[in-house]
């Protein structure tokens, strides 16, 4: 049995809270003293849009409830934390009343440090949901606590933070100990988010979206304030995308707010493309894992950058070919090299990589290597001088989509044999060749 402390009149933001637990991020409020003072009010819908984006909670009570049945607004609170129903909220009479000076209105010192009393709230240790709508469910309660939790993308596993949350943004960057000049992709729903986080999107970047969204495209556009510069390592664009997998798009139009979700693995190894993936690497650091199987496209996304309303660039290649890119928008740039202070995601010098050795086969001294210690990852037929058992074949149908699907994968498989070295051979120049090879020369480093 757990308990969690609430505080009385706490400030939060620029707000006060009847009851505030910080371990939860849940705010109580009660009917008629919702703001702290009675005098003054603050329309709630405002208020309580802030405080949902800054990853918090709100419970409100009935007065009638709190003085006359305390015991059962107990037993609805630890229902509400263990995940059982949420606490239907009655109407507050902050919704009714404005005063000219609520704008205005800063609490003073002695006001936010006065009567705290603290209330503890025993919570059971919380069960593992069963079906597709606990799931969701428990990832949405977490994250508006500014919990970090690993999502299912089409592309690769993401950790995903509250991008409107500083603190839960730091966090995510700790757990991958990933540096932090490096910046965050921020995940949205739908297309029509996209105004919110930027100051600009251009008739090309919309056509792009248009035509690829939800899917593995990340378009990077001038960003708007509400955006921190912790997710874009201080530059002024943010990278959106929207992610094609039922269960985060689902888990997306619960949360009022976005989430930057970098992959979900320690920094610089290879990207998880499973659940399981993410338990082996990241273990009791994540909150909670949002199983949603085996990721379809297996390759982060494609990232294009629109400096100005006409002229594109791709930064990194991925999940979307381009060839597909110029079909829709036509010709761009290129822009994929390595970067020690990187201006998007997926550009340093070395990621992507295995603890194992990697090269190119036309780097091999043969005669220096132990055959039987020594792996490979092909595209469509094994060598035939190393041992079978050794290599991964990534697709024998000679399909670069089926290959990029199965790379991180067989990364992992081999660099679980401890072999002393795995050699490559170069992919296809066309289709999802070019970022097969772009996160084998980056793994390489």
């Amino acid at each position: 049995m757990q308990g969690f402390s609430f505080l009385r009149q706490r400030s939060i933001d620029k707000y006060i809270a009847d009851f505030f637990c910080r371990d939860l991020k849940l705010i109580i409020e009660v009917d008629g003293c919702s703001h702290g003072i009675e005098k003054i009010y603050i329309k709630d819908n405002v208020r309580e849009k802030r405080l949902n984006e800054l990853g918090y909670s709100i419970l409100r009570f009935k007065d009638e409830e709190v003085m006359n049945d305390i015991h059962n607004v107990g037993l609805r609170i630890e229902n509400w934390i263990n995940g059982d129903k949420i606490i239907p909220q009655p109407p507050s009479k902050g919704d009714k009343a404005l005063t000219q000076n609520s704008d205005n209105f800063e609490a003073s010192e002695d006001h936010l440090n006065s009567d705290i009393t603290p209330i503890l709230i025993p919570a059971n240790q919380q069960l593992e949901p069963k079906d597709e709508t606990s799931q969701i469910s428990l990832a949405v309660r977490l994250l508006m606590l500014g919990n970090v939790v690993a999502i299912p993308t089409e592309t690769v596993y993401g950790l995903a933070a509250n991008a409107l949350n500083e603190e839960a943004v730091t966090d995510s960057f700790k757990i991958k100990n990933r540096p932090f000049f490096d910046p965050l992709i921020v995940h949205i729903s739908d297309i029509k988010e996209v105004g919110k986080y930027t100051t600009s999107f251009s008739e090309k970047a919309h056509k792009l979206a248009e035509a690829f969204w939800p899917g593995p495209l990340t378009l990077i556009l001038p960003k708007s304030e509400i955006i921190s510069d912790m997710v874009t390592s201080g530059l002024q664009f943010v990278g959106l995308r929207v992610p094609n997998h039922p269960l985060t798009l689902n888990l997306l139009k619960q949360l009022p707010f976005p989430l930057a979700a970098p992959s979900a693995n320690p920094f610089g190894y290879v990207s998880p493309t499973t659940a399981k993936h993410v338990k082996e690497q990241l273990g009791d650091k994540v909150s909670y894992i949002l199983d949603g199987g085996p990721c379809e496209v297996g390759l982060e996304s494609t990232i294009v950058m629109f400096e100005d309303e006409e002229n594109a660039t791709i930064l990194r290649l991925g999940g979307l070919s381009i060839e597909a890119i110029e079909n829709c928008i036509g010709k761009v740039s290129l822009n994929i090299a390595s970067h020690s202070k990187p201006n998007s995601p997926g550009q340093l010098d070395k990621h992507y990589a295995t603890r194992t050795p990697l090269k190119l086969i036309t780097e091999i001294d043969f005669n220096t290597i132990d055959i039987t210690k020594t792996g490979s990852i092909t595209f469509h037929a094994p060598f035939v001088f190393l041992p079978i058992e050794n290599q991964r074949v990534l697709s024998q149908n000679k399909s670069t989509e089926e290959a990029a699907h199965n790379l991180f994968a067989a990364m992992r498989e081999l660099d679980n044999l401890n072999l002393e070295l795995i050699i490559t051979e170069n992919f296809p120049p066309n289709g999802l060749g070019p970022a097969i090879n772009d996160r084998l020369n980056r793994a390489r480093g």
